[in-house]
């Protein structure tokens, strides 16, 4: 999705110079991407293609509905105060504003939510907010599951499952990052 901006940047870089590439996932677009901007590349996995970090431990509760999976959520919030910093995955922007509403009702913490119809400053304002703890639970879509480098997330939760493995890697790469611990339900 930033292929015009990636090219308006190359454009800009000088002629002579080092680019390295990171990625989480190396699926065959960011292949293809690498191909048009890398000379000469070299590639050094360090675990197998999308794969979920060691540092994660991952549970899965079988709820068969959006009202059950809203009623368990809200049980795991108000019964684990270890949640302190969670992120919320769901598929669309409509479920994002009304769990984040519904949330908010309950009074457990701050809750932001993130989805592509948020402003641009809304969107850096929440993540600044759940980044330095004065946020509790941050409920977005997919836009904040690559590139936001949250250190201390203790959950994640995917409301809704990706259709996409390398997205679920992505979402749950969230939390357990440098060398902490996390969870992902």
């Amino acid at each position: 999705g930033f292929w015009p901006q990636l090219r308006e940047i190359q454009e800009k870089l000088p002629q002579k110079k080092q680019q390295l590439l990171f990625s989480a996932t190396f699926p065959d677009k960011v292949a293809h991407i690498a191909d048009n901007f890398l000379l000469f590349p070299t590639r050094i996995e360090v675990t197998p293609q999308a794969t979920p970090a060691t540092t994660v431990a991952q549970s899965i509760y079988d709820v068969p509905n959006f009202t059950s999976k809203l009623n368990l959520l809200v049980h795991l919030l108000t019964r684990d105060d270890a949640m302190n910093r969670v992120m919320v995955f769901v598929k669309t922007k409509e479920q994002a504003t009304s769990i984040a509403k519904y949330l908010e009702r309950l009074e457990i913490g701050e809750v932001r939510m993130l989805h592509s119809n948020k402003g641009q400053n809304a969107r850096i304002n929440a993540i600044h907010d759940f980044k330095g703890g004065d946020v509790r639970v941050l409920v977005s879509t997919d836009v904040s599951s690559r590139g936001i480098d949250v250190i201390e997330v203790s959950h994640v939760v995917n409301f809704n499952i990706p259709t996409h493995y390398e997205d679920y890697v992505h979402r749950i790469g969230r939390t357990g990052r440098a060398f902490k611990t996390g969870v992902a339900i």
